[in-house]
């Protein structure tokens, strides 16, 4: 008898009314290729929003760099060199910083964006600008802490080591920010002369 019950309890699943398939195209669920396209005003008041969302969250994890970086350079006080290089390092978090917070501030209604589109675009295109600036700030401090933390003081791998870790996180978040924007991240640090 087990097996006879086995065997129609298998066969019943089978044979059960697959509920998630319709044939009634009413009932069937919208993809992303069948919902509306975005309008160009709607696709940059998204990019606005969500940029400057990401841009914000940046703004925290380079302030969060900047303060470690400070402090490192604080107990590295006592090793002159190491100590110059961290207070660079901070330099080029600060500067990292000072690029992206013009641009942390909410956008405003959907309505304002899109009644002045071109000077909102243009702004937005300069927060990536500002955010490509910063990527290639913290991509400098983070050569310098790569350095430090391969210096014998243990001391200072401790704290370029905590350092670096946080400007990695900023430099995830100003990447992030720039797709957001509809940007592209620079991958290639360009020399000051070009």
């Amino acid at each position: 008898m087990g097996p006879l019950i086995v065997a129609m309890f298998l066969f019943g699943i089978g044979c059960a009314k697959n509920e998630s398939s319709s044939s009634d195209p009413a009932e069937a669920p919208v993809t992303k290729a069948d919902a509306p396209a975005e309008t160009p005003e709607e696709l940059l008041y998204g990019q606005l929003r969500s940029g400057s969302f990401q841009l914000s969250a940046a703004a925290g994890s380079i302030e969060d760099s900047l303060v470690a970086a400070q402090e490192a350079s604080k107990a590295l006080a006592r090793f002159r060199d190491l100590k110059d290089a961290m207070v660079e390092a901070a330099d080029f978090i600060n500067s990292a910083g000072a690029s992206v917070a013009e641009f942390t501030d909410e956008p405003p209604e959907k309505e304002v964006v899109d009644k002045d589109f071109a000077a909102f675009d243009e702004k937005r295109l300069s927060a990536v600008e500002a955010a490509n600036d910063a990527l290639q700030d913290l991509r400098q401090a983070l050569g310098l802490l790569e350095s430090l933390s391969d210096d014998p003081n243990p001391e200072a791998v401790k704290w370029a080591t905590g350092v670096k870790s946080l400007v990695a996180v900023a430099l995830d978040d100003v990447w992030g920010a720039i797709e957001a924007l509809g940007g592209t991240p620079e991958t290639a640090i360009e020399s000051p002369a070009g």
